[in-house]
């Protein structure tokens, strides 16, 4: 790996390491005093506490107008970039992100809500993508800058592992807006003609459905995943101890499946059964007996399949299950 010097020699000066920290909590506070930016932060605050746009005026004023937008960056503009002229190496302290052709800045992260910028640039493979994400989350886009070709896409109805999707074209540039409101709505990129520059705005609903991904041209389910981190890192969670074979995990397992989302409680169900069969029969019969269930028609058909190739499982699990 090749470290560049100016690096190298950051790493070991951690006097300047200090000086460039305090230089970056100081330019993000004045850029969050200034007065257009601190109404605007106040306004996000009660959207994050579920008020609506429309009731947080200094919020919908930024994201109504590309003069609005760069009145309210120009303080983070004026700020953050004196400060890396002054240390070019400095980290801001803010959340951010870059990949191919992708880069976002994260300005303020209230409980579920996001505002920040997200740059695009001249892309041509994606064009050619067939795949959307429909995540949980309602969100609000201004261009700022740039132009590009997109495209909307809407579910319209759907069975589970198909859906007929809507796709309307539509070319944006500067002053542009594009609403996105659940989880039946997204969009994606055709072309982008100038590197497209957009204050976003995104609210993740408060228990999110999961996210799920299709391919455009045919409607097919291509992969599910969690909308709620938590679920995520419990599900992470459940597989490690079910791959390090922690049999004293199970009691813990099992009482996993009793709440929570249905995939996560299922998740719970088949690490508990591969542990112990026992504890997992139990939790598996108590499902399949409650029609009320949202996982009474999978519990009830698991449950069949194992009585047909395990028989003696009807022992309370007295033997061990490969589920």
């Amino acid at each position: 790996m090749l470290v560049d010097p100016r690096i190298a020699g950051l790493r070991a000066d951690d006097g300047m390491q200090q000086v460039m920290r305090q230089a970056a909590t100081r330019a993000v506070r004045r850029c969050r005093s200034d007065e257009a930016v601190r109404s605007v932060l106040a306004a996000l605050d009660r959207y994050a506490a579920g008020d609506g746009l429309a009731d947080c005026p200094a919020l919908a004023d930024a994201l109504a107008s590309e003069r609005a937008a760069r009145a309210f960056l120009r303080p983070y503009i004026a700020h953050l970039t004196a400060l890396q002229r002054r240390f070019p190496l400095v980290e801001l302290g803010m959340r951010h992100q870059s990949a191919r052709g992708y880069h976002s800045l994260e300005l303020a992260r209230p409980g579920q809500v996001t505002l920040g910028l997200a740059v695009h640039e001249c892309a041509p493979e994606a064009g050619r993508c067939d795949v959307a994400a429909f995540p949980d989350a309602e969100r609000h886009e201004l261009v700022i800058g740039g132009k590009a070709e997109v495209e909307l896409l809407e579910i319209r109805s759907e069975n589970g592992s198909q859906a007929r999707i809507g796709r309307t074209a539509k070319r944006v540039a500067s002053g542009a807006r594009m609403i996105l409101a659940g989880h039946r709505q997204a969009r994606i990129l055709r072309h982008v003609h100038r590197p497209l520059v957009m204050l976003r705005l995104v609210r993740t609903a408060a228990r999110p459905l999961p996210t799920r991904q299709f391919a455009i041209s045919t409607g097919k389910l291509l992969h599910r995943a969690h909308g709620d981190r938590s679920e995520s890192r419990q599900e992470l969670m459940f597989a490690l101890l079910g791959r390090m074979r922690r049999a004293d995990a199970a009691p813990a397992l099992a009482q996993a499946t009793l709440a929570g989302s249905p995939h996560l409680r299922w998740q719970a169900l088949r690490e508990c059964l591969a542990l112990d069969s026992a504890l997992g029969v139990v939790a598996l019969e108590r499902m399949a007996a409650d029609r009320a269930d949202p996982l009474f028609g999978p519990a009830s058909s698991l449950r069949a399949q194992l009585d047909a190739a395990y028989p003696q499982l009807d022992r309370k699990g007295h033997a061990l299950c490969p589920a």
